[in-house]
């Protein structure tokens, strides 16, 4: 979203702050904006801000971005059943998203058909069969009325909201494990560099801003107490799974399904915590970027992975046995 619309744009539509609300309740704050990109109001918002006018396009852009953050990209595919099943029971969702287009978050058409319309209404007025049958015979230029006839059907949109959250529903039936987790961790901890391969992956004031936002959004209500016991950025998600990032050292992806009341990793908290005590990890109890860590500047662009069940996982909440 961030590459595709601007930071401007992005910003006039998803704010910054926790929403203090469960992660699937509506988080719109004052200024109509999702409240952060990390919960589902502001990942529906998201994926609207990603260029295309349907759902597949959108979401190949968004595959593209994950294949070049993992370890094993081709690997990374979609789980058709698990999508086939959250189209199916996405109430909740659906209520964010009707909220979102009442207070005109998401716009009710999209700017490329509202151009079209006008170009076909400038045509038909041109030609002087506006507001005419473009098949009627007394039309009186049939090459500006064939046109309109052939282009009409080219004007039949799904509406935004609806591209924006079937979007956002193949992205979290999105499947992939928890190495490609650690290196996508691994990607933001080195200001958008794959250290895989030395790739530039996300322009590195993008990658620096989504880590600002992970510290204090990416773990739900529980990232209070997450910056105080861990302290480092970090996402979870309700497929079990947990990124950490730790600026200038190393990412860690950890996944453990059991989830507390925030919709975090219950036993994956509990590792991350560990972690970051043995390693000295958490940013504010540092001299410098990693400076007074034992030995931990050797860990840049290293992958920590932990993986109770030695499954791949969707963010969607569904565990798939490999």
């Amino acid at each position: 979203a961030l590459q595709d619309s601007g930071r401007a744009t992005t910003d006039s539509k998803i704010g910054e702050e926790p929403s203090g609300q469960a992660f699937d309740k509506i988080a719109i704050d004052d200024d109509n904006r999702a409240s952060n990109a990390l919960i589902n109001t502001g990942a529906i918002v998201s994926a609207s801000l990603i260029k295309g006018v349907s759902a597949e396009y959108k979401y190949k852009r968004f595959q593209s971005l994950v294949k070049k953050c993992a370890k094993d990209p081709g690997g990374i595919h979609l789980d058709r059943k698990v999508y086939d099943s959250e189209m199916s029971t996405n109430f909740n969702n659906r209520d964010i998203l009707k909220e979102l287009i009442q207070c005109g978050v998401i716009p009710t058409e999209f700017q490329e058909e509202i151009e079209l319309k006008e170009k076909l209404k400038y045509t038909a007025a041109a030609a002087g069969t506006f507001g005419a049958n473009p098949t009627s015979p007394t039309s009186p230029n049939n090459e500006d009325d064939e046109l309109l006839s052939k282009t009409k059907p080219m004007m039949t949109f799904k509406s935004p909201g609806e591209v924006a959250l079937e979007a956002y529903t193949l992205a979290c039936s999105l499947k992939l494990t928890v190495q490609d987790i650690a290196v996508q961790a691994a990607v933001f901890a080195n200001d958008g560099v794959n250290p895989l391969n030395d790739s530039r992956v996300i322009p590195k004031k993008l990658a620096r801003h989504v880590v600002n936002v992970m510290m204090s959004c990416g773990m739900y209500n529980g990232a209070g107490k997450w910056i105080v016991d861990v302290g480092v950025p970090a996402k979870s998600g309700v497929g079990g799974f947990l990124m950490c990032v730790c600026p200038g050292i190393c990412g860690i992806g950890i996944f453990s399904p059991r989830l507390d009341q925030h919709g975090n990793t219950t036993r994956g908290i509990l590792v991350a915590q560990a972690l970051s005590k043995a390693l000295n990890l958490h940013v504010l109890r540092q001299g410098g970027n990693g400076g007074d860590n034992d030995g931990s500047s050797a860990l840049l662009g290293s992958l920590a992975s932990i993986d109770d069940s030695k499954q791949s996982i969707s963010n969607s909440g569904k565990v798939h046995p490999e």
